[in-house]
């Protein structure tokens, strides 16, 4: 179990110390990812963050001279209501003015898988307003009820999601949303396909499936695709994987023999004549 790269560790504290240096209130709570074991009593990675400036908050805690109320991540669902409750017991007048930040599951959320450990819907309504983390697709639960969602996309079950980051006026009362402007992954199969906002795919990743017969080994269909592709999303980078058409399973011979034969009867087959110029032009792209 490893809650981070210790590269990311380091970049983070460098970019934690730069907002300090800009007056910059940085305020962290602990995530599921964050701890150093699988248990709740492990401390976590976040005091590196403490010693750059930040606060965190491994406990739940209201945010000193602020509105805010912290609850960090719990596996267990009986100890994450006890935090909820400690916290709207500690200020209890202050609930109905409050932002409430919160990090795991609330009954009613979409796409997560695994066992559920739901938040009281109704307590937390209780805030003001109250956004979470864990749950990576940007969502509406309830009235004054988000998931924020992450900040960029991680694997491709984020593919199609517009990323967002949330605005919070306090004298204002009000929410606003701000849209990532962070090049997105885009899957034209998977439901929720749109046109990038900004009205260019510069710098995205975009995935593709080829229909591919089972006797061919798929090179110039997929070659072909990419020239299509680049043609219609223009800058983009493309990931482009063979579908193949399987008309009939049982009659598919089985390959027998060492990696090495396989891989000389592959390339055998194979429609590309020369091999160094297949691998350049894969390097070029």
């Amino acid at each position: 179990y490893n809650p981070g790269d210790y590269r990311v560790s380091l970049w983070l504290s460098d970019f934690v110390e730069e907002l300090v240096k800009l007056n910059i209130s940085v305020i962290l709570q602990m995530g599921n990812h964050d701890r150093l074991g699988m248990y709740d009593d492990t401390t976590s990675w976040l005091p590196l963050l403490r010693r750059a400036g930040a606060t965190i908050f491994e406990h739940p805690g209201w945010v000193q001279n602020a509105p805010i109320a912290i609850l960090p991540f719990r596996s267990s669902k009986e100890q994450l209501s006890k935090d909820l409750e400690e916290l709207i017991r500690t200020d209890t007048g202050a609930v109905p003015n409050s932002l409430l930040v919160f990090h795991n599951d609330v009954g009613g959320r979409l796409y997560n898988s695994g066992e559920p450990v739901p938040l009281s819907l109704e307590r937390i309504s209780e805030f003001w307003l109250a956004l979470g983390g864990h749950v990576h697709l940007p969502q509406k639960i309830d009235d004054g009820v988000y998931y924020i969602g992450s900040p960029f996309c991680h694997d491709w079950g984020e593919a199609n999601q517009r990323k967002r980051f949330a605005l919070v006026d306090f004298e204002e009362e009000t929410l606003r949303w701000i849209y990532s402007k962070v090049p997105g992954w885009y899957d034209p199969s998977l439901p929720g396909f749109e046109w990038p906002a900004s009205g260019s795919f510069r710098g995205s990743k975009i995935r593709c499936f080829v229909a591919v017969k089972q006797d061919q080994d798929g090179w110039v269909e997929l070659t072909a695709a990419r020239k299509r592709l680049e043609q219609i999303y223009l800058d983009a980078h493309f990931v482009i994987l063979p579908k193949y058409e399987l008309e009939n399973l049982e009659n598919i011979p089985l390959m027998e023999g060492s990696d090495a034969d396989l891989i000389d009867l592959y390339l055998q087959q194979s429609k590309v004549d020369n091999v160094g110029e297949m691998a350049l032009y894969l390097l070029n792209r």
